[in-house]
């Protein structure tokens, strides 16, 4: 089964921008193959440090991204984007998304710029840049 990562937007309280990624429409396709990985032990990952993490050979929903500046955010399920950020609509966004196999992807994004991209893998760099061309960024 072929699934398209597709971003949409909420805004909630506080100035935070939680952006909800669905399984249709318009946007990268998530590898095949996320259905069978059992679920990581939840911990929180170093953006800097996602590429020593490789492949997990699991989903690493419920674990948490730790930002240079201190900023936490949450990994949900596979094909789900999570986005924070500070002082909506302008202030700095940090991005999430769950690639299933490949692992994670990480972003940071300042004035409508990407400042930085991180990755478990080759693969979910690949897909994650492939995404934020998608989103407009």
């Amino acid at each position: 089964m072929l699934t398209r990562v597709q971003s949409g937007s909420i805004v909630a309280s506080v100035a935070v921008l939680v952006i909800g990624v669905g399984c249709s429409g318009a946007g990268v396709m998530l590898p095949t193959g996320y259905e069978n990985l059992p679920p990581c032990e939840v911990r929180q990952y170093v953006v800097e440090r996602l590429p020593e993490v490789g492949e997990p050979g699991c989903n690493m929903e419920g674990s948490t991204l730790l930002f240079p500046d201190g900023t936490v955010i949450a990994i949900e399920e596979v094909g789900t984007s999570f986005v924070r950020q500070v002082e909506a609509p302008h202030g700095p966004e940090f991005h999430s998304l769950n690639w299933g196999v490949p692992g994670v992807g990480a972003a940071f994004i300042e004035d409508g710029s990407v400042q930085g991209v991180w990755a478990t893998s080759a693969k979910a760099l690949d897909l994650h840049r492939q995404q934020l061309r998608v989103d407009g960024y």
